[in-house]
């Protein structure tokens, strides 16, 4: 201690750096985890859309064949209503069945992506 007048005493002056510097690597680390949290979520939710956009544009495809084969069909039975032959309705008859068939397998793999829509869905709530 510094006596300057008798009866009076001054103490050292601590340096401030310590706990600037401490208060400056608090706030920093409190900044990062902010940063790695709003990352992970930001990806995550990235994943999400990713994906959604993914099922929706296989929707879509699925939705436009499955509209041009409904066409198809349409025309298909237009010409056996106006075919007056057996032989162009049985070649109609044909095409008409393959329309069918064709209408199935587009809905059987629209059932499928919607199940993987489901699945996904389900998936990306849990981890959200």
């Amino acid at each position: 201690m510094i006596r300057l007048f008798p009866g009076t005493s001054l103490k050292k002056k601590q340096s401030i750096a310590a706990p600037v510097t401490g208060s400056l690597l608090i706030i920093t680390a409190i900044l990062m985890v902010v940063i790695l949290i709003s990352l992970y979520y930001f990806s995550s939710i990235r994943y999400s859309m990713i994906n959604f956009t993914e099922q929706a544009i296989q929707g879509i495809k699925n939705s436009s064949g499955l509209n041009e084969e409904v066409k198809d069909l349409l025309n298909e039975t237009e010409r056996l209503i106006g075919s007056s032959s057996n032989p162009e309705r049985r070649i109609a008859y044909k095409g008409i069945s393959e329309k069918i068939e064709r209408i199935k397998e587009i809905q059987e793999s629209k059932k499928f992506n919607d199940k993987n829509v489901k699945k996904s869905y389900r998936n990306n709530s849990v981890h959200s």
